[in-house]
């Protein structure tokens, strides 16, 4: 397959071809008009095994057929989902979108209410989408951090993710600066930022990934909820808050075989409350907040766990990577440059066939913010209306009840201990509920220098 292929040529290829070998038989009758029988979309999904070629290096496509094929990938793939999505949850697809600003538990706080956003020279910010390339670097994330209460050792290795972000120029590993842009999340393909950030060397490093729920699990989430009777607790679909959470090395598996075990994956070890939507097409500031359960399960891990080729990437509410399952014995792809930068160690199988690592129990910490306030503050904005406070905020070790974590948790009715968590996340959102009739205040879980003033708090 060289020179120039055809469109049919390159369906056909497509939806026969396996991701790890180019050697299934060739369907051409499949495209033809693209009206797939279930047979054929079945036949599809077994040939599939991680993700749909599209390679150049495993197809050996001409350059200028590449675009050709990627629009062919997303045609074939829609196709599969849509018949994935009717026989699980017995309903037609419908596709799940991003809230809006003004209902988005991750934007409204800047977009809505964002103060005198201003840089440092005077010149204003925007605080809509704006996709202009910007730079990410130690300076721009020590701010980030400063500007959330969040207390972080000088020497700490911390993973960074940035929701509603795409990587434009970052190289494998850890660099003095990378280049991001802004990005709408969805829930279907990766438009999220997953780093590291080296705090002893000032170094950073970015990759593809994903920190939002896929829709198919949305979907299925749904169907479970609102049936009756609800049959036993399986779907737990959710989307985790922005704050400071704290994960553990370890192996995450669905079953004991090796073959579906992932190592290496950072596993959820701080409680926080869970956004859930139980009905509506998208997670926003009405839908429900979970904040009974603590541990949901919510890791970090490669995008692909299982076999099934219709997702880019495998979320209830975890955080992924762009990267293969670990069948074969090893990661491909961003994963493991990922792990690389985190100084992960190589897992080995013990005498039960489970992959242990030198590296596992080890705590890190993973900063969750957005694209857009990384965007802002690379334009070193004043720092008085990007304060916030939020999950994983937390007073200096040894600070007054003056400090302002801990005025807010007394105005919640919470112990005023300076460590904003599970307990005092879920105080606030309670406050929020009883306010949301105010349009100043919806539950979207921050605490910003508006918000601040209905707590008679003056200042952030």
């Amino acid at each position: 397959m060289t020179g120039t292929i055809s469109r049919r040529e390159l369906l056909t290829f497509l939806m026969a071809t396996s991701a790890l070998a180019a050697t299934a038989p060739m369907r051409p009758a499949w495209a033809e008009e693209l009206d797939l029988t279930d047979e054929e979309l079945d036949f599809a999904v077994l040939q599939f095994e991680n993700d749909p070629v599209w390679q150049t290096q495993t197809m050996n496509v001409a350059p200028a057929d590449v675009d050709l094929l990627r629009t062919a990938r997303r045609v074939v793939v829609d196709k599969v989902w849509k018949s994935i999505v009717k026989k699980v949850t017995n309903r037609e697809p419908s596709y799940f979108s991003w809230a809006p600003d003004d209902k988005s538990i991750d934007f409204r706080h800047v977009a809505v209410t964002p103060g005198d956003l201003r840089a440092a020279s005077g010149n204003s910010l925007s605080p809509r989408f704006d996709d202009t390339p910007f730079t990410l670097s130690h300076a721009v994330l020590d701010r980030m951090a400063q500007a959330n209460y969040f207390q972080l050792a000088d020497d700490e290795k911390l993973v960074v993710a940035l929701r509603g972000c795409n990587v434009v120029n970052a190289g494998d590993g850890l660099q003095d600066s990378v280049t991001l842009k802004e990005a709408v999340p969805d829930h279907r393909t990766y438009q999220c930022m997953i780093g590291v950030w080296d705090r002893a060397t000032k170094k950073v490093a970015a990759y593809t990934g994903s920190t939002v729920p896929h829709e198919l699990y949305m979907a299925v989430y749904q169907t479970w909820y609102n049936s009756e009777p609800r049959p036993a607790d399986r779907w737990r679909t959710n989307m985790m808050p922005q704050g400071l959470h704290r994960k553990k090395v370890g192996t995450m598996y669905t079953s004991r075989p090796k073959r579906n075990q992932l190592p290496l994956s950072l596993l959820q070890d701080s409680p926080t409350p869970v956004l859930r939507a139980h009905e509506g097409d998208a997670m926003t500031v009405s839908s429900d907040w979970d904040t009974t359960s603590r541990y949901v399960g919510d890791h970090l891990h490669s995008g692909i766990f299982v076999n099934r080729p219709y997702l880019e990437f495998s979320s209830q509410g975890c955080q992924t990577i762009r990267g293969t399952n670990y069948r074969s014995g090893a990661y491909k792809k961003d994963i493991v440059h990922f792990h690389q930068a985190l100084g992960l160690q190589e897992p080995t199988l013990d005498e039960n066939d489970d992959y242990r690592s030198e590296s596992d129990d080890q705590i890190i910490r993973m900063m969750m913010l957005s694209g857009r306030e990384a965007r802002l503050h690379a334009a070193e904005p004043k720092m008085a209306a990007m304060k916030r406070v939020r999950i994983g905020s937390q007073a200096p070790e040894g600070a007054d009840s003056d400090h302002v974590v801990k005025k807010i948790q007394e105005k919640l009715g919470v112990g005023a201990d300076g460590n904003f968590g599970h307990g005092s996340l879920a105080a606030l959102l309670k406050w929020q509920a009883e306010l949301q009739d105010y349009p100043e205040i919806k539950q979207d879980g921050v605490i910003t220098p508006s918000s601040a003033k209905w707590l008679d708090i003056v200042e952030l």
